[in-house]
């Protein structure tokens, strides 16, 4: 399954995102967890979105309850600060900015056993 991450930036320049470290958990329970390239630059007081790949087993979701699980995607997501030291800094492991997201929600599986079911998620 794959998330969209909505990611706003309310400053007057622009802010490469560069990671995003995820875990998703189902009914409470740990299924998976990744790092992924954000592959995205928000614009001066814009919004992006990028999409982050959670690969589930099946096994994993067997034999949960019902039809409809609950489901909770949390992260921290690193970005360059604008100016060369900074990039500098984050390039030598001195500095990486960072800004946690979450979601919780709820997922039908009967309809995510579909290939490319996706998931849509506004964060700040």
């Amino acid at each position: 399954m794959r998330f969209t991450v909505n990611a706003s930036h309310d400053n007057d320049k622009v802010l490469p995102l560069r990671e995003a470290h995820y875990a998703l958990e189902v009914n409470g329970q740990r299924v998976f967890s990744g790092i992924r390239s954000a592959q995205c630059t928000l614009s001066r007081f814009g919004s992006q979105q990028f999409t982050i790949p959670a690969a589930v087993p099946a096994a994993s979701l067997t034999g949960l309850s019902g039809d409809v699980v609950s489901y909770r995607l949390s992260g921290t997501l690193t970005y360059i600060t604008p100016g060369a030291l900074a990039e500098l800094l984050f390039d030598t492991g001195v500095s990486r900015p960072s800004v946690g997201f979450s979601h919780q929600g709820t997922l039908d599986l009967s309809t995510l056993m579909s290939p490319g079911a996706k998931i849509g998620m506004a964060g700040k």
